[in-house]
């Protein structure tokens, strides 16, 4: 996942500040949930978080954070910026 990760976090420095209330939208659920079984089955490398809704790549992040599954720390958005 960690790769997946890091993609995640380069698409929302590069195009998450343009937007405005990215975190506070809602996203669409059945992508979200989709992109999610896929990388939960660890085929990462086919996910291509450029072509994805930027709401998307937010709630996936942060579901992951709020669920605290340990795969994003402090320490790797530290070394990521």
């Amino acid at each position: 996942m960690w790769p997946a990760v890091l993609q995640m976090l380069s698409v929302l420095y590069d195009r998450g500040a343009r937007s405005s209330g990215l975190f506070r939208r809602s996203a669409n659920y059945s992508k979200c949930q989709s992109v999610k079984m896929t990388l939960d089955a660890g085929r990462q490398t086919s996910v291509n978080f450029d072509e994805l809704p930027l709401a998307v790549t937010a709630a996936l992040l942060k579901v992951d954070l709020h669920l605290g599954s340990g795969r994003v720390s402090a320490s790797t958005i530290c070394c990521f910026v």
